[in-house]
């Protein structure tokens, strides 16, 4: 029927081509049809089935066609008929091997999965390891799959005599990608596939990996860093127990540091207490302190090598790490006088910042000749015994009637002074009291220390005006805001604590 209907078609093509708009054969709602040109279409015995876009040419039907194309179609449909009729009885014949073609399916597909984790331990270089349920983790020249040779390799180990690891070290020092090359090498582990470690290496089988990495900010959801972070160590605190790897990238980020290193350390210990193993990140030595001093809990640092000042990306552990951050600085071009001023804060504290504000210009003029007397002062009250330190000070003999020697100028409220011992400098917030012991503030924090363990370093009078108010400087801002208020009226509940001096 078809061949038939070929060949009436070219043979109108033949009888009407010189009124067509080409010499074409389209086809228009399932029917073939001849291009005519519009003013010609009377001269066609036929139905016009559609028409051009510019209404110049017409598509028609001849009569001719029409018998031959209704009787094409229906033949379509029967055959239509019989196309399903046999898929019918086949998809019948399938099903009753139902059971078989499905345990092939799975078969192969097992099969396809297998090769491909081959595929993929043969492109790492990966290994097997040994695994245990008890928490340990000892891996050698483990790499990252993104990485691979690209890496230092890295050495790491926990779960024998310490359960949770603080890692330091300057940023870019490779802490983070230490921690998530832990973590996902642990998960392809219990996924089953091969990893790439030295042989030998082992890790442990966990039911739960928690993490907390990177800033978490969200506009959207309105979460700072912090929030975010307290979030993640919910969710962490909800699975946590005794076999729970957890990891936190830079603890103690994204609030006050004094409050972020006591949560910090707080949930360390809760998650130890859990006996969960812990990898932390951090940049704060409080932190380091807290892990050096207590029982399952150890140190790690990323080197770094400050004649090139360029990490050097290997994990250290039983060390406790520095960030660098003044070397880092200086590197990237922050002006040198920036660097000294920052280490000047750093070692002297609210003090040494107040300083600046208030005598940079006198404390600079401080002479050689007075720099070496103050470091043999130094020098002479870090010889005294502690034991002395509590005991008032004995008058001084008359030798031949003689008269004593010249006291020592008593330290007076706002001195800066030296404590040798420990080798920082702090703020005078008191006079000596009857035992010779001298309250001295050293970064935010009051302390009692005996003045013979004391130098003067710079006199207030060169740190600050002759009218200054002192409690700017010892005084919290909302303390003295609570004792202005108290100083006009009485106000319930107002209260001002203060803390005990060390």
């Amino acid at each position: 029927m078809e061949e038939r209907l070929k060949r009436q078609l070219d043979s109108l093509t033949n009888k009407y081509r010189s009124i067509m708009q080409e010499n074409v054969i389209s086809k228009r709602n399932g029917k073939y049809v001849l291009p005519i040109k519009k003013e010609h279409r009377r001269q066609v015995a036929g139905s016009v089935v559609d028409e051009s876009a510019s209404g110049q040419t017409v598509y028609m039907e001849p009569a001719e066609l029409g018998a031959v194309q209704f009787e094409l179609a229906a033949l379509k449909a029967e055959e239509a008929r019989e196309v399903t009729k046999v898929l019918m009885q086949l998809s019948a014949v399938a099903e009753e091997f139902s059971q078989e073609l499905h345990v092939n399916v799975e078969t192969v597909g097992m099969y396809d999965f297998l090769f491909a984790k081959a595929k993929y331990a043969l492109a790492l270089g990966a290994v097997n390891v040994e695994l245990n349920e008890d928490g340990l983790i000892d891996v050698k020249e483990a790499r990252h799959p993104l990485l691979g040779r690209q890496m230092v390799p890295l050495d790491f180990q926990i779960g024998k005599s310490y359960k949770s690891l603080v890692i330091t070290g300057p940023n870019t020092g490779g802490k983070t990608l230490a921690l998530k090359t832990v973590g996902l090498l642990t998960a392809m582990v219990q996924s089953g596939l091969l990893v790439p470690v030295r042989e030998g290496s082992r890790f442990a089988v966990f039911r739960n990996i928690a993490v907390d990495i990177g800033d978490g900010q969200s506009i959207e959801h309105a979460l700072s860093t912090f929030s975010a972070h307290i979030h993640h160590v919910i969710e962490i605190l909800r699975v946590t127990d005794s076999s729970t790897l957890v990891l936190i990238d830079e603890m103690a980020s994204g609030t006050d540091p004094g409050e972020g290193v006591g949560l910090s350390i707080a949930i360390l210990e809760e998650l130890h207490r859990r006996g969960a193993t812990v990898i932390a990140t951090t940049h704060f030595n409080e932190i380091k302190n807290f892990a050096a001093a207590t029982d399952g809990f150890q140190n790690a640092r990323m080197e770094f090598d400050e004649e090139t000042l360029q990490p050097l990306y290997r994990l250290r552990i039983g060390e406790a790490g520095q960030s660098y951050a003044f070397v880092i600085a200086t590197k990237l071009g922050i002006p040198p006088e920036m660097i000294k001023r920052s280490r000047e804060i750093t070692q002297s504290g609210f003090a040494g910042a107040r300083r600046g504000e208030q005598g940079a210009v006198a404390a600079a003029q401080v002479s050689e000749k007075q720099a070496v007397t103050m470091r043999e002062a130094e020098g002479q009250a870090a010889e005294q015994q502690a034991n002395q330190d509590q005991q008032p000070l004995p008058p001084t003999p008359e030798i031949d009637g003689e008269p004593p020697a010249t006291k020592k100028k008593p330290f007076a409220i706002g001195d800066c002074v030296f404590v040798s011992y420990l080798g920082r400098t702090g703020i005078v917030f008191s006079t000596a009291d009857a035992k010779g012991n001298v309250g001295v503030m050293i970064q935010n924090q009051k302390f009692k220390i005996n003045q013979k363990r004391l130098s003067l370093h710079i006199e207030s009078k060169e740190l600050y005006p002759a009218d200054y108010d002192m409690d700017i400087v010892f005084e919290t801002k909302e303390n003295r805001k609570k004792r202005k208020l108290m100083s006009r009226k009485h106000v319930e509940g107002v209260s001002i604590e203060t803390k005990q001096e060390g």
